[in-house]
């Protein structure tokens, strides 16, 4: 089920093959390997579990479950088992900075973090690189709709670029990026037109992992998902995820 936080929660059904293209897709964007050491953060009720879970078991790595009463305090059961790609939510990094749990330098293994469900800031993407100076950050976008994650963009903190030059000018937080292999992502208006590259509008989803419709709700699936035409006048289903942006 999605979570509500935009309305009732809607089920969500997505079959074992478009779980599968976002798993495949996964692989595609990062080079995960058989030494990697995942960290499961998030409650299996969560979507982002099926990143870690499946994303781990596809190449033979191996996931560390973070017990219940550890979540909180995440840092050393991070740091005794040697973790490298986390995935979590850019308000734990802002509990963890308020708490005075982030020490410079104290996650040396972590080569990947993986940031969703939220927008990330790059406040909070330097206070965690002060506990993971080695880690690359990734921005997640993804409603469930979509099967967890359609977008993903890259932090590039090198050559002493600092990372706020990577947000969008006037805001403070990361772009959502760029889609997945095998997902289309665009702006349309409230006519559901396509508009052009700059101009904002509703972002739309289309592609393996998309859904088609809600879980026997077919007046949500109404109106969340619709053909819309492409350039070559194909049709394809395409999402509506009602979040406002621009390319």
């Amino acid at each position: 089920f999605t979570s509500g936080s935009t309305g009732v929660p809607k089920g969500c059904g997505p079959s074992h093959g478009q779980v599968s293209a976002f798993i495949m897709a996964m692989a595609q964007q990062y080079p995960f390997s058989t030494e990697d050491r995942f960290a499961q953060y998030c409650d299996l009720a969560f979507d982002a579990s099926v990143f870690v879970l499946f994303s781990a078991l596809s190449v033979g790595a191996q996931v560390f479950v973070i017990p219940e009463h550890q979540r909180l305090m995440p840092m050393k059961f991070l740091r005794q088992h040697k973790i490298t790609v986390l995935y979590i939510m850019p308000s734990v990094v802002t509990m963890l900075e308020r708490s005075h749990q982030l020490k410079k330098g104290q996650l040396p293994h972590l080569r990947r973090t993986f940031f969703g469900a939220e927008a990330l800031t790059f406040r909070t993407v330097q206070h965690w690189l002060v506990a993971a100076p080695e880690s690359q950050v990734d921005n997640h976008y993804g409603p469930t709709e979509a099967t967890v994650t359609c977008s993903a963009y890259t932090v590039n903190s090198n050559n002493n670029r600092s990372i706020e030059d990577n947000c969008t000018p006037g805001l403070d937080t990361l772009p959502i990026g760029k889609p997945l292999p095998g997902l289309n992502m665009a702006i349309v208006d409230e006519h559901k037109q396509f508009v052009r590259p700059g101009e904002p509008g509703e972002i739309v989803i289309g592609g393996d992992q998309v859904l088609t419709s809600y879980w026997r709700d077919e007046k949500r699936s109404t109106e969340a998902f619709a053909l819309l035409a492409l350039e070559g006048g194909d049709k394809q289903n395409w999402y509506l995820s009602g979040d406002y942006g621009f390319m």
